[in-house]
């Protein structure tokens, strides 16, 4: 199970890094979403359930749904490398003229208030968010999982001159 876990982060790494560059095709969203539920399910650790807003989902750019699928790989594998999580659900839903997407975990969470740096994965998530307008919020307590809530405008942001 380790093996098919580390298999599946080398993947996952790959992926990212593809988009990163560029050169991964066009792609739907839910498919990839529904894809990496079935891989996670099939490795039997964690089960995953989707809660995925049709009105949400085609209002989203190719680069959102990009973002997106990139953040939710990267919470996915924290909750298996850090939170030992069994569950985690994933959300996308439109409210008003902003997207939510929100993935939490039944996980061992953690200290928000410890003062402990936090790794490299939270703060590409943030990164992620930040590059389609959007802020990343991170909701943890040590026994009681984790919740990631990436929320962006519909609408350009405009930067002040």
């Amino acid at each position: 199970t380790i093996e098919q876990i580390n298999r599946l982060i080398h993947d996952i790494r790959q992926m990212i890094h593809g988009l990163d560059e560029g050169v991964v095709q066009d792609f739907d969203l839910v498919t990839e979403l529904q894809a990496l539920k079935s891989a996670y399910n099939q490795i039997g650790r964690m089960r995953i359930s989707l809660d995925l807003h049709p009105a949400a989902i085609e209002v989203l750019t190719k680069e959102e749904e990009r973002e997106i699928l990139c953040i939710a790989r990267e919470a996915l594998s924290n909750c298996v490398r850090h939170a030992n999580a069994t569950h985690a659900a994933i959300s996308i839903r439109k409210c008003g003229d902003r997207i939510r997407v929100q993935i939490s975990d039944d996980g061992q969470g953690f200290s928000m208030t410890d003062g402990r740096p936090r790794g490299y994965g939270l703060a590409n998530m943030a990164a992620r968010a930040k590059k389609i307008g959007g802020t990343l919020q991170i909701c943890s307590e040590e026994s009681h999982g984790t919740e990631i809530i990436a929320e962006f405008s519909l609408e350009p942001v405009l930067a002040p001159i």
